[in-house]
């Protein structure tokens, strides 16, 4: 598999799934260095509480409009980790 393709084959959306399935909806996770949301998108997909945090403005703007507003539990945050 190619790493720079890792998000066309649904490694990030399983990974959502088994995490979902693992620990259950009822948890908080922290997405330090979260970049375009590629993770933290499918954490909240999948009911899971989501704070996704990263240095950049514009890897968070574009998380955020990746998003579109879509989800109550996803919460982006500009941070200097």
């Amino acid at each position: 598999m190619d790493s720079n393709n890792v998000e066309r084959y649904g490694v990030y959306e399983a990974s959502g799934d088994l995490i979902a399935e693992k620990f259950g909806k009822n948890i908080t996770v922290l997405d330090l260095g979260a970049g375009l949301g590629t993770a933290s998108i499918p954490l909240a997909k999948n009911g899971i509480y989501t704070i996704a945090a990263d240095i950049s403005n514009v890897m968070l703007s574009t998380a955020v409009a990746r998003a579109k507003g879509r989800f109550d539990n996803l919460i982006f945050a500009r941070m200097n980790i």
